[in-house]
């Protein structure tokens, strides 16, 4: 996915992890085409922001509780989807293991 001149992507992440969170948005950060626009904590706030930013790219972490990631698409059935989404298990976003 490209940017189009003068346009940056907007993106959301969304994991109910504070360091999973905290990771992808250091990663980020290397982007300068991508502009994160929200950080939501549970399936219930990412709703409502995808609903209200209509982000070009959405991070979805798929295991949360209360509503999970496919839960979160479901109810985002009666709008079209953003361009890009990535869902993704918490593994893939942990600090990785400490050097011994």
């Amino acid at each position: 996915m490209t940017s189009t001149p003068g346009r940056k992507i907007k993106a959301i992440i969304v994991d109910d992890e504070p360091p999973a969170r905290r990771n992808l948005r250091a990663l980020l950060k290397a982007f300068q085409d991508i502009e994160l626009v929200r950080e939501c904590g549970n399936g219930i706030d990412a709703v409502s922001s995808i609903r209200a930013l209509e982000p070009d790219l959405v991070f979805l972490d798929v295991q949360m509780p209360e509503m999970d990631g496919f839960e979160v698409l479901a109810q985002l059935t009666d709008q079209p989807l953003p361009a890009q989404l990535e869902a993704r298990a918490r593994a893939e976003l942990r600090s990785p293991p400490a050097a011994e």
